[in-house]
């Protein structure tokens, strides 16, 4: 064997070597894309849903969109817009989605900022458990809200985050005491 045929043996050899490699990584990868779609599935197989806190500054003070309900679950009480996440979907979308379906305010994307597993969002579920998600975004001071499900809303409001309207829905009630917004539960 000549030495060019021996030098291309061992380029052939090392070619190999980092096909096996690369072959190695491409497996791993794809374990883990494996693993990972698991956990996204058993997570996405809890029923859940989003809250929207959408918040504008009025002559120097923080407001929160909040709206009666008027549906059966938390009739009477203020909650916050927002709704079920459809199983693969992004929950800034759904944020998204449901602050427009319910007000319609176009926001680009909200940002979570707390979750909540709070024995009461159990009931929304059948008695399964249930995680609400909290989402923010910020909206221009001149924005209003349209109330576009009257059936399940009485109205908006835009309320100072340290004078909430009473009743709260239990949810919000957990968020503002943790947040601040509230001293007493």
């Amino acid at each position: 064997m000549t030495e060019v045929e021996l030098k291309l043996e061992q380029v052939h050899e090392e070619v190999k070597r980092l096909v096996r490699v690369i072959q190695d990584h491409q497996n791993t990868i794809s374990n883990l894309e494996e693993e990972r779609d698991r956990h996204l599935a058993r997570l996405w197989s809890v029923p859940s849903g989003v809250s929207v806190i959408l918040t504008k500054e009025v002559a120097g003070n923080l407001h929160v969109l909040v709206g009666k309900r008027k549906d059966t679950h938390g009739a009477g009480q203020w909650g916050l817009p927002g709704g079920r996440i459809e199983p693969g979907e992004d929950p800034r979308d759904t944020a998204s989605r449901e602050l427009f379906e319910e007000t319609a305010i176009e926001i680009h994307r909200a940002n979570f900022i707390s979750w909540q597993h709070h024995p009461f969002n159990s009931t929304i579920a059948g008695g399964e458990p249930w995680l609400t998600l909290f989402l923010w975004s910020p909206a221009s001071s001149d924005i209003e809200a349209v109330l576009m499900e009257p059936n399940k809303c009485e109205e908006w409001r835009w309320a100072l985050v340290n004078k909430l309207p009473e009743p709260l829905f239990e949810p919000l009630k957990v968020m503002a005491k943790e947040s601040g917004w509230v001293k007493d539960g």
